[in-house]
């Protein structure tokens, strides 16, 4: 049977968003824990596509900014002006809004200027030569700026080793997300 790509990126959205909903009942001290979902660029521009997740959220009982949508720079310049209009109505619903894949894309710092977002992710295609690749290191450094400048947090994408942990922690970064998160749910860095 085939399903569009809307229809199973809702029900994933959905799904999530009921799992995120269990873990909040069920482990309230841990009432801070967010959720992202990716949202693909068929998905953004469906005139539905808000009152789709509005929907969601009411019938899951989650907190808006407890709920993150991820896109791609790819995405978001598909329609500039539709993606602008979409993100702008979610961002006042109280989601946080993400742009993925960060530095990967074709986006003008003034298109990204104008974008709704509260998030960068840096890509991992730069994250993999930290502690070997002055380039990859300095370009981090360059987007991290932006993002302070812009007040955006910043979340690293493909962290595999400690050293890659330790060389963004130092330069500021956030959030971090990739293979060694899944061998240590805990990691004090050391002093």
């Amino acid at each position: 049977a085939h399903m569009p790509i809307g229809t199973i990126g809702m029900w994933a959205m959905e799904q999530a968003c009921r799992q995120l909903a269990a873990w909040h009942a069920q482990y309230p001290e841990m009432d801070d824990i967010t959720i992202a979902v990716n949202v693909s660029m068929r998905q953004l521009l469906q005139t539905s596509f808000f009152t789709q997740v509005r929907d969601i959220l009411e019938s899951t009982g989650v907190v808006p900014n407890m709920l993150e949508l991820e896109l791609t720079e790819t995405s978001a310049m598909a329609n500039p002006l539709q993606t602008m209009e979409n993100l702008s109505m979610l961002k006042k619903l109280g989601l946080r809004l993400a742009l993925d894949d960060f530095g990967t894309g074709y986006s003008s710092l003034a298109y990204l200027q104008k974008l709704p977002i509260d998030i960068l992710k840096i890509d991992k295609a730069f994250v993999r030569g930290l502690g070997m690749n002055q380039s990859d290191m300095e370009i981090i450094r360059l987007m991290m700026a932006l993002a302070q400048t812009l007040n955006l947090q910043t979340t690293a994408e493909g962290i595999e080793t400690f050293e890659q942990l330790h060389e963004l922690k130092k330069m500021g970064c956030n959030l971090g997300q990739g293979f060694l998160f899944s061998t240590c749910l805990l990691y004090t860095s050391p002093s």
